[in-house]
C-alpha cells in the first residue's frame, strides 16, 4: 500500500538550519477558534472551483471540529462533510461541477457503503459505481468530467482493470490491458491524453518505465521513463503550458541526470536544477510560473531548505525554514497561496499542526499592486482585539474586508476621506487571513490582515 511504501522509503531527516529563501510567510490554518487543532496527518489537498480546499487525511478532528478523516476550510473555519469516512483519506480530486472524489482505506462515506471509492455533492456521500476492490492511490477528472482512478486495485465496478481505470459517469471502463503494477500518480494533459506514475514496467504491454501516457486507445512510454534510486513516480502536474512535471523516488529520466524531480516538454526530459536530496511527495504550480515541490528531501539544489522548496525557472529556494518533518501533499488556489500537508507539527518555526497556508510575498495575492493616490498601514497586525486601518485618501473612498476567498466580511467606511483616517476594524472575526482594500478612485492598496486566537 502507498503509505507503507513511502513511510519505509522516506528519510525522516532532522531539520537543518538555513538562511530565509523566498520571500513570504506561513499562516496556522490547522488551529481553530478554540485553540484546537488537525490531530492526524493530512495526506491529501484540492481545491475547488469556489477556492474552497478540502483535506483529507487521518485525522478525526480539523480546527476545532469533527471531521472524520475529510474536511472543507472556507477561508475562515473549517467543517466536516457530513460524517466523513470510516478509514483514512489518501487522495482528492475536484470535478468541474464541484463535485470532490475522495479515496482512501474506507469501505464507507457518510455511512453509504462505498469501497475505497466515495463522491460528495455538497449534501451527501454517494458510491462511485460500485468501487473497487483494493486500495485507489491516484485520481484525476478529465475535461469531459470522467474520473480517472489508479491504484492497486485490479477490479473496478466488477469491471476486470489492472490498476487503472475510467468513469464516464454510468460504468467503469478499463484502459486497454492497464498496467503491471500499482499506480501512485495521474494527471490529464491539454490535449486530454492521460500520464500515470507508478511502480509500474510495462504499460498495456509496452516498456514503459515507472511513467506512461494513454491517449484514449493505447499506451505509449514517455521518453524513456525515469530510473535510479526505487525508481518509482509518486506525483504527476501538468502546467498552462502543457510540460508534465514528475516527482518521485528516481535520479535519472531518460538519460538526464534529476534527482528526484524532472519536467517533459513533449520531446525530452529536463532536470530542475539540481534536484533535491531526497524524495519528493508532490509538485505544484502557482499562478506565477513558479514550481513547488515538497516531500522528504533537506536540501534543493545548493540550498538547505526542508521539505520543501520554490523553483523560478533558475534557482531553488526554501520557503523560509520550511517544516519540521515532511510534507506529504501540497497544493497551489488561483491567488498564489500554497497550501500545504503532512506529518509536521510546525512550519516556519510556528505550530501548525500538519497543515499550513505559505503566503509567497507576505501580502495578498491576486490583489491589484499598490498604487499612488492611497496608502494603508495596520496595526495591531495580526490581532488578538481591536485593531484599526489607518487610511490616507482625499475624495470618495471605501475600506472594505474581506476574507481569505475573496468574499465581501465588512465595510467599515464608505465615505469622503481627507488625508489620513483611522478607521476601526470589524471585531470578533474567526481567526484566520484576511485582506483590508483601500479604493479611492482609481487608486487601490491592499493589506494583509492576520487575526489570531
Amino acid at each position: 500500500m502507498r503509505l507503507v511504501v513511502l513511510a519505509a522509503l522516506a528519510l525522516l531527516a532532522p531539520a537543518a538550519a538555513q538562511p530565509l529563501g523566498a520571500p513570504g510567510s506561513y499562516v496556522d490554518i490547522s488551529t481553530g477558534p478554540n485553540g484546537t487543532a488537525f490531530d492526524n496527518t493530512v495526506f491529501a489537498l484540492a481545491v475547488g472551483p469556489d477556492g474552497s480546499v478540502y483535506a483529507g487525511g487521518d485525522f478525526t478532528t480539523a480546527g476545532g471540529v469533527p471531521a472524520n478523516h475529510v474536511a472543507r476550510w472556507d477561508g475562515a473555519a473549517w467543517s466536516s462533510l457530513g460524517t466523513g469516512t470510516n478509514g483514512l483519506v489518501t487522495t482528492l480530486a475536484v470535478g468541474p461541477d464541484g463535485s470532490l472524489y475522495a479515496s482512501g482505506i474506507f469501505s464507507e462515506a457518510g455511512g453509504v457503503p462505498a469501497s475505497y471509492l466515495a463522491r460528495w455533492d455538497g449534501a451527501a456521500w454517494h458510491p462511485v459505481g460500485g468501487g473497487m476492490n483494493s486500495y485507489v492511490f491516484a485520481l484525476a477528472v478529465g475535461p469531459d468530467g470522467s474520473l480517472y482512478a489508479g491504484g492497486e486495485f485490479t477490479s473496478a465496478g466488477g469491471t476486470p482493470a489492472r490498476h487503472i481505470a475510467r468513469w464516464d459517469g454510468t460504468a467503469w471502463r478499463a484502459l486497454g490491458t492497464g498496467v503491471d503494477d500499482y499506480v501512485y500518480a495521474l494527471a490529464v494533459g491539454a490535449d486530454g491524453d492521460l500520464y500515470a506514475g507508478g511502480a509500474f514496467q510495462t504499460a498495456g504491454g509496452v516498456p514503459a518505465s515507472y511513467i506512461a501516457r494513454w491517449d484514449g486507445a493505447s499506451w505509449r512510454p514517455v521518453g524513456g521513463g525515469v530510473e535510479g534510486g526505487f525508481g518509482f513516480v509518486l506525483n504527476l502536474t501538468v502546467g498552462p503550458d502543457g510540460a508534465l512535471y514528475a516527482g518521485g523516488y528516481f535520479t535519472t529520466a531518460g538519460t538526464v541526470p534529476v534527482n528526484y524531480i524532472a519536467t517533459w516538454d513533449g520531446g525530452s526530459w529536463k532536470g530542475l536544477g539540481n534536484g533535491m536530496d531526497n524524495h519528493v511527495h508532490g509538485v505544484a504550480l502557482g499562478p506565477d510560473g513558479s514550481v513547488y515541490a515538497a516531500g522528504s528531501f533537506t536540501t534543493a539544489g545548493s540550498s538547505a531548505a526542508n521539505y520543501v522548496a520554490r523553483w523560478d525557472g533558475v534557482v531553488w529556494s526554501p520557503l523560509d525554514t520550511g517544516t519540521d518533518n515532511f510534507i506529504w501533499t501540497l497544493a497551489a488556489d488561483s491567488r498564489g497561496d500554497l497550501l500545504l500537508g503532512g506529518l509536521f507539527e510546525t512550519a516556519g518555526g510556528l505550530a501548525s499542526p500538519y497543515i499550513t497556508l505559505w503566503d509567497p510575498d507576505g501580502g495578498v495575492a491576486g490583489e491589484p499592486p499598490p498604487s499612488a493616490g492611497a496608502a494603508l498601514t495596520l496595526g495591531p497586525n495580526p490581532a488578538r482585539g481591536p485593531a484599526t486601518a489607518w487610511a490616507d485618501a482625499t475624495g470618495d473612498a471605501t475600506v472594505t474586508v474581506h476574507d481569505a476567498l475573496g468574499r465581501l466580511v465588512a465595510t467599515p467606511f464608505d465615505s469622503a476621506m481627507a488625508g489620513r483616517t483611522a478607521v476601526r476594524l470589524p471585531e470578533g472575526l474567526p481567526p484566520g487571513v484576511y485582506v483590508v482594500r483601500l479604493a479611492a478612485g482609481d487608486a487601490v492598496q491592499t493589506a494583509r490582515f492576520v487575526v489570531v486566537r
